[in-house]
């Protein structure tokens, strides 16, 4: 059932430096559809994107305020990615469902990625950086949206970067973010060049002011690849003119202390050249010999929910252990603030409460003990069974344990029900449900 006729409302904020209000509702016209607005996910260069709901359905909004656009230039690139990417339907790229606006804001309404962007992904996991299993499955998927731009759209998406790729609740990486896009024959024909994307994802030729092309892209998802891969990208310096300078010299290393195979190694050097014509494409990335470690189901975002590679925020790992939990009350911990990672893409909102992040936190361990223990049946290796008569007995025996102490940690089912883990990080939690009705389920803090 949708709503109408609301009074308009605005999201209440109590600090200055929160993102700016934005209604309470919005109404989208061309749908007949009113969402409801929730917490801010993240902002960039002139947009801020939110949680957004109607009915039982889930997306995030960005939101353009009309007030930024001061200049005729700046109105034609928003409606430039508006025509773009609302042409755009593939499986590893953000879906654009509907734009609208009223006298105050542009709206775009887009895929909720739950799990945020691909770089708050690699620095939440431990050393900052990601198994090379899982780098590669990300890196298919966000090759297979790039040639999909490339070969059936003729569109450049012009900032491809960890930060531009969200995490949807499959754990499927999509691209996102297409203000910076164009379609090739514009770059083609342009006769001067912008400096625009990210700089520590810009080939040599992009800063050469020479454009961008299907090299710069394959340039700039080899640099992704090598940020998975070893926690940063391959050209970050503490100057923006001296990644400038490595960039155009190609002058990287290649860490020897992290376990990479050879195969993923050769991949990067053979990307990362300064000759376009001389780097891998995105066919022939595809094609590369990496990606024949990965089974017929490992190539799907799929792969990395059974696996069960949650991430958590670092910033809530103190928080997180046994000792914080049980010393702080919840209203001391919602007011704790957290150093949240953001990125010009949908990053989270540096200055959202910390109860907001600490209640994802807490959703992502959550399904992360459910699922183990719910796969620990399958996996007799691991798993003990229950082998004596439970009305004799205590509570706190344990019924069903799982051990991923090689990857995640120690996770355990006792008696009563309740369900604990013991992560690599020595923080804990435990959870109990409390059914208040068939579709509704609580978690508590023990």
């Amino acid at each position: 059932m949708h709503h109408r006729g609301r009074s308009p409302q605005t999201r209440d904020s109590s600090n200055a430096n929160k993102a700016p209000l934005c209604p309470q509702y919005i109404f989208d016209p061309k749908y007949q559809t009113t969402y409801t607005i929730h917490q801010c996910l993240g902002k960039g260069g002139f947009a801020y994107v939110y949680r957004a709901t109607s009915d039982s359905e889930t997306f995030a909004i960005k939101v353009i305020s009309l007030s930024k656009i001061q200049s005729p230039s700046y109105g034609d690139k928003i409606q430039r990615e508006i025509d773009i990417h609302k042409k755009l339907q593939h499986s590893n790229i953000v879906s654009l469902f509907s734009t609208f606006q009223d006298q105050y804001n542009v709206y775009l309404l887009l895929d909720y990625c739950p799990y945020g962007t691909l770089l708050d992904y690699i620095n939440s996991r431990p050393n900052t950086k990601l198994s090379e299993s899982h780098s590669i499955v990300f890196l298919k998927q966000i090759l297979k949206a790039t040639k999909y731009l490339h070969s059936e759209c003729q569109i450049l998406h012009r900032d491809i970067k960890p930060g531009n790729v969200l995490l949807s609740a499959s754990m499927t990486a999509k691209l996102a973010d297409f203000g910076f896009s164009c379609s090739i024959n514009q770059e083609k024909k342009a006769t001067t060049h912008s400096l625009c994307g990210t700089p520590n994802y810009l080939a040599p030729e992009v800063i050469c002011r020479r454009g961008h092309s299907i090299a710069t892209e394959a340039w700039a998802i080899g640099c992704t690849f090598y940020c998975m891969l070893y926690g940063k990208p391959p050209f970050e310096s503490d100057h923006l003119q001296k990644t400038y300078d490595m960039i155009r010299r190609c002058a990287y290393y290649i860490p020897d202390h992290v376990p990479v195979s050879q195969r993923s190694r050769e991949l990067v050097v053979r990307v990362l050249i300064d000759n376009p014509t001389k780097r891998l494409t995105i066919q022939e990335m595809l094609r590369h010999e990496v990606f024949s470690t990965l089974n017929r189901s490992s190539s799907h975002g799929s792969c990395l929910n059974s696996q069960l590679d949650y991430s958590y925020s670092k910033s809530c790992q103190n928080l997180l252990s046994p000792s914080a939990i049980s010393s702080r009350s919840p209203r001391s911990l919602s007011r704790l603030s957290s150093k949240i990672n953001v990125d010009s893409g949908y990053g989270n909102d540096p200055s959202s409460s910390f109860s907001r992040g600490l209640g994802r936190t807490l959703e992502k361990y959550v399904r992360f003990v459910d699922t183990l223990l719910e796969d620990a049946g399958e996996s007799s290796s691991k798993v003990t069974a229950d082998i004596c008569d439970e009305n004799t007995l205590p509570d706190l025996y344990v019924s069903k344990w799982v051990d991923y102490t090689n990857r995640f940690g120690f996770c355990c089912t006792l008696k009563n029900g309740i369900r604990t883990a013991l992560f690599l990080d020595d923080s804990a939690i435990s959870v109990t449900y409390v059914f208040l009705l068939p579709s509704l389920s609580l978690y508590c803090i023990l």
